[in-house]
């Protein structure tokens, strides 16, 4: 029950006070994409490879968000649950 209220908690903070849902192991990792070499030129950043690469991290941050939101949930109801059978069966004993 209590990672539950962590990781709702967790979910909170990420949704409501970050301007993107934050993905710990994305940062900056657009900006390390290896620029386009074509032949008699310099290099060239490729925009096309810099948009899919935003687009693949806002997809992430949608799953991550689904799915942190679904574990902290589930940690809640069935540590709720278990408290529950655990205080009756224990009010019982006593």
């Amino acid at each position: 029950m209590i990672v539950g209220i962590f990781k709702l908690s967790d979910f909170a903070v990420r949704s409501l006070l970050l301007d993107n849902y934050y993905l710990d192991y994305e940062t900056g990792r657009c900006s390390y994409l290896e620029p386009v070499k074509v032949e008699g030129q310099d290099t060239q950043s490729n925009p096309d490879a810099m948009e899919k690469c935003e687009q693949d991290l806002e997809r992430e941050r949608q799953v991550k968000r689904v799915t942190d939101i679904s574990s902290a949930i589930t940690f809640t109801i069935v540590g709720g649950v278990l408290f529950t059978f655990h205080y009756r069966r224990a009010r019982k004993l006593s």
